[in-house]
């Protein structure tokens, strides 16, 4: 303790022999300024001493995380696992077969748009995963959102979550923005399910996320460099791992694999290199995003105390780590062992009741066998223009696309076919041919009621997508109002009219009865429309509904350079007409004069423009 307060000691005590030195009599202003720099100096580390001993390290961040990681409940972690061992597993599979299969380019498309879905299924549960770690941290502050919230918190996600690989491809090619854009990605699967924002939840979900990329940056800098050691250590330790079992399985069974004859080649391998990046991509993502709920929590906790109120909660609770009951599983491991343990004399009753075999039969069996995964490493690759060289590319593409289809309904039908045979032909019920073909048509019967369930539901996506388009088109789109038919009475006060509704003497005519009424402000209108008209039916204006007064105006320049006076009168009834209808400019009688005349100016401007254009063609036709 002694060490630690010598500086504050030395600085007291130089203070004090600044006091000491003013001699009695004499003015100790002098000294002043220098007994405040000392005050400045010591308050200056006091300020760094809490802030060191405030702020959190890297190191010290990944500490508690795995901390918090380890007191987490076994649901949790089940959510994390629910959403990636899927997708991992999907991405493992696509990787093989697509780099494997001879038929891999038929199967593109179908298992393309599964890894998709895989992508947003996991993405979909890191956020609820983060938001039960959050709830652990704050019991008692989560957000409670509904079936629909849901919906829309999810549908943020995605589209957050659709531009992370390629925006961190190019971070990582940059290499300068890449810890603030992978931190932008984990504060948003972090912030996804944990903070109200209401219904428009996207806008705010990127706002919040960028602004923590940027909190503390230093600690980011280096828990990424940190946690880029950790997960080279795991893949380093999953690959010794399989490498020491494959040896053990050898020395102590006998087993031999491809890891004890040809290590060299087994290693070298892209699949199972690219196998042992995602065993250490599921053990370390938990930790990562424990980490970023941490750095979001304690960003948060700056402003809210959330942190403090968090300890003080855990204390009087004595919330303690939860027990973890087998039972569960137990019962699961009893029940497949159940399911699973052979019955008496079901194989010596095999023999005596196998329907006959057939030439027909042998060929189907032969085809089926030849078509599975495990031989067709022995076809040729089938590229990319092995089809009919007539075909589009658009045709080649959709045929690609339903034979894939075709392809996973017939698994999905066998699949079903092989549980229902394995679910009947069990004890001492043995597979006759009857049952046999019972059970295989059950399920073609469930795999036909997929196919027809999933055109179904494709046939009614795309009718309600073509059905939004065209209301929103309806909707949105130019109306074309001159073949509009007048139903009822034109409503002046209305914003939905156009001049092209009623003909120039019309409008004209409800000017005349709005004048007489006394109504000078809709008379102005119905005149303003009437001058509308009259140049849309001589071509210099187009009238639609979506054009404003400015449109018209800068139409009318265009079409009408030659007819300056024209132009000027147009402007003035557009002015007029603004702070007549839109302000609160006071009108008279004066003002609807000077409108009609403007009225007037326009249509004797266009009579002769008129008659110019016709001397124009004469003389062009005598000539």
């Amino acid at each position: 303790m002694r060490e630690k307060r010598k500086p504050e000691e030395e600085q007291m005590s130089d203070a004090v022999t600044i006091l000491d030195r003013a001699r009695p009599g004499e003015d100790p202003a002098g000294a002043e300024p220098e007994l405040e720099s000392q005050e400045k100096s010591m308050a200056r580390y006091q300020r760094r001493k809490r802030k060191r001993r405030v702020e959190r390290g890297s190191l010290q961040l990944i500490e508690e995380a795995f901390h918090l990681l380890r007191t987490a409940s076994a649901g949790t972690i089940f959510t994390f696992y629910l959403g990636t061992i899927p997708f991992v597993v999907g991405l493992f599979y696509f990787w093989a077969d697509m780099s494997q299969s001879s038929f891999a380019v038929r199967d593109s498309p179908v298992a393309a748009a599964g890894m998709t879905i895989g992508y947003f299924w996991m993405k979909g549960w890191h956020a609820v995963f983060c938001r039960k770690l959050w709830t652990t941290l704050n019991p008692g502050q989560g957000v409670e959102l509904g079936g629909w919230m849901k919906i829309r918190y999810f549908a943020a996600q995605v589209v957050v979550q659709v531009f992370a690989v390629p925006i961190l491809i190019l971070a990582a090619i940059a290499l300068i923005p890449l810890p603030w854009a992978y931190a932008f990605f984990q504060n948003a699967t972090a912030l996804g399910f944990t903070r109200d924002y209401g219904k428009k939840p996207l806008r705010k979900l990127i706002g919040d996320s960028f602004r923590l990329s940027f909190f503390d940056w230093p600690q980011n800098l280096g828990v990424m460099t940190l946690m880029k050691l950790v997960a080279i250590i795991t893949w380093l330790n999953v690959v010794l791992s399989i490498v020491y079992l494959t040896q053990l399985a050898k020395s102590f069974f006998g087993i031999e694999s491809v890891f004890t004859t040809n290590p060299l080649a087994a290693f070298l391998n892209t699949t199972f290199f690219f196998g042992t990046i995602l065993i250490a991509f599921l053990v370390v993502s938990p930790l990562l995003k424990s980490i970023y709920v941490l750095r979001c929590f304690y960003a948060d906790s700056r402003q809210t105390g959330a942190d403090l109120l968090s300890r003080l909660a855990a204390r009087a609770s004595g919330r303690g780590r939860e027990k973890r009951t087998p039972g569960v599983a137990v019962g699961i491991v009893l029940f497949l062992s159940i399911y699973a343990w052979p019955s008496q004399g079901s194989a010596q009753e095999t023999g005596t009741s196998l329907p006959p075999i057939t030439v027909e039969r042998l060929d189907d069996s032969i085809r089926d066998t030849m078509t599975q995964k495990r031989y067709q490493w022995r076809f040729e690759r089938l590229e990319q223009g092995s089809g009919e060289s007539e075909q589009s590319w658009f045709n080649r593409t959709l045929t690609d696309f339903a034979e894939s289809i075709k392809t996973t309904m017939d698994r999905i039908s066998k699949a079903i076919d092989r549980f229902v045979d394995n679910l009947f032909n069990r004890g001492d019920r043995a597979p006759t041919g009857s049952g046999r073909d019972s059970n295989s048509g059950v399920g073609e019967g469930i795999g036909t009621v997929f196919t027809i369930l999933l055109i179904v539901i494709l046939t009614a996506l795309i009718g309600w997508v073509v059905y939004l388009l065209i209301k929103r088109s309806a909707d949105s789109g130019p109306i074309d109002l001159d073949e509009m038919e007048l139903s009822g009475t034109i409503d002046l006060e209305s914003e939905h009219i156009v001049a092209s509704q009623l003909h120039e003497d019309e409008w004209m005519k409800l000017a005349r009865e709005k004048i007489a009424a006394g109504e000078s402000r809709l008379a102005i209108r119905a005149l303003f429309l009437a001058s509308l008209a009259h140049l849309g039916d001589r071509g210099l204006l187009r009238i639609q509904k979506f054009k404003s007064n400015r449109d018209y105006t800068r139409e009318l320049d265009l079409k009408a350079r030659t007819l300056p006076e024209l132009q000027s009168a147009f402007h003035e009834n557009v002015s007029l007409f603004e702070r007549v209808w839109y302000g609160l400019h006071q009108i008279g009688d004066d003002a609807v004069d000077h409108f009609t005349g403007n009225y007037e100016r326009i249509a004797a401007q266009q009579s002769v423009h008129e008659q110019q254009q016709n001397l124009q063609t004469t003389a062009a036709s005598a000539n």
